[in-house]
């Protein structure tokens, strides 16, 4: 082992740190998606899938169809 590297417990608090460093956002991210009108719920995801809807998120799959299409 390398003397001069950080020990065992100071790698498990940098992964830690880090690891949180992503994951609090996203998670935010997720929360914040399921939020309704009266908590959460999965209204906004269930509306991605919905016919009536389909013209006002049509943008949205073009969008999503081109980034994963390739030139």
């Amino acid at each position: 082992m390398n003397r001069l590297g950080p020990s065992r417990t100071t790698r498990w608090v940098i992964g830690i740190l880090v690891g949180a460093f992503f994951a609090v956002p996203l998670v935010s991210t997720f929360l914040f998606t399921l939020r309704g009108r009266e908590g959460l719920s999965l209204e906004h995801w269930a509306a991605l899938f919905d016919p009536a809807s389909s013209a006002a998120i049509k943008p949205i799959w073009t969008g999503l169809g081109n980034s994963l299409s390739r030139s």
